[in-house]
């Protein structure tokens, strides 16, 4: 009996190690395994914006014929965003000056108005028109009389939805013809004479307005080790959400710790195009598992994170 129970313990003392050696077995492999998997990339939000060129006529004196030139949206140069609307704006500003002279015979009453009117041809020949309107003059002027109103400081802007978004797509730019104009509304006797002077500028803007895709904000995260120096190289898919980088290193049962001092600063930040870096971070021992992560600092302050990465020095 005494073999017998001594044969039992025995086998359940073989089997428990057993058990405890298998299963640090799998724990072992799981954690060398993590060394050559491939990254997943937590994901950036849904990138909207709204990129807007611009083009102007310095102030000239009306009346006058220009052109514009205002960039065309490329879906080459957007990262394969979707062009979702256009809106163009047309401001005109200027300074206006008029000259009310009666020929009657007597005292009448004279009604004027002066504007400047702005007006720019669409890529689809319609004409999108402002007009910077000065204050109606309403006044008696006798007879042979003369008033002179301003000079008025006018300004107005216009905006206009633009349907057809294909007119506005491709490489280069698209121009535009421009012309602004001094104009008068009056309510006169017949026997006046009227005489305006004016400058004018003109300012143009197009809003491409867009819905991005759901990108990665990295493309690549990894660690080499070279004795107690461990080189971090990670690579951006785009830089419209990111400000920076940091490096986050953790070394057995010690919590997570920045190794760089100051934040990365992306190299692109707010652009379309990725680029690629490095860090070198001097660790303690040799032979030894560091893991690492890469965090992903954006413009309003919050973060994402990359997965993490195990890199082991020689000893």
């Amino acid at each position: 009996m005494e073999n017998s129970f001594a044969t039992r313990h025995v086998r359940a003392l073989f089997f428990l190690v057993g058990a405890v050696l298998l299963l640090w077995g799998g724990l072992a492999g799981t954690a060398m395994a993590a060394e050559f998997i491939t990254p997943r990339y937590q994901r950036a939000q849904l990138l909207d914006g709204v990129i807007t060129y611009c083009d102007s006529v310095p102030s000239t004196k009306t009346d006058w014929v220009s052109s514009l030139s205002v960039g065309k949206w490329n879906p080459t140069d957007h990262g394969g965003a979707t062009l979702t609307s256009v809106t163009t704006v047309l401001t005109v500003s200027g300074q206006i000056t008029w000259t009310v002279h009666s020929n009657e015979s007597t005292t009448k009453n004279f009604r004027t108005q002066g504007f400047i009117e702005g007006q720019v041809e669409l890529p689809d020949t319609t004409v999108q028109v402002t007009d910077a309107n000065a204050p109606l003059k309403n006044e008696n002027i006798e007879a042979g009389g003369t008033r002179t109103y301003g000079p008025y400081n006018v300004s107005d802007t216009t905006s206009n939805s633009y349907g057809n978004t294909s007119d506005w797509t491709g490489a280069g730019s698209v121009t535009l013809p421009v012309t602004a104009t001094a104009l008068m509304m009056s309510t006169v006797p017949g026997n006046t004479d009227i005489y305006v002077t004016s400058t004018a500028s003109v300012d143009f803007c197009v809003e491409y307005t867009y819905t991005g895709t759901t990108a990665a904000d990295l493309n690549s995260f990894s660690g080499k080790a070279k004795a107690k120096q461990i080189n971090l190289k990670w690579t951006s898919a785009n830089e419209l959400n990111t400000s920076g980088f940091n490096v986050w290193r953790k070394f057995g049962k010690a919590g997570w710790k920045q190794v760089n001092a100051n934040t990365i600063a992306a190299k692109n930040p707010g652009g379309w195009q990725g680029n690629a870096y490095s860090y070198t971070d001097t660790v303690k021992k040799l032979g030894k598992a560091y893991r690492y992560k890469l965090e992903v600092v954006h413009p309003d302050g919050s973060s994402s994170w990359s997965d993490v990465i195990r890199v082991k020095t020689s000893k």
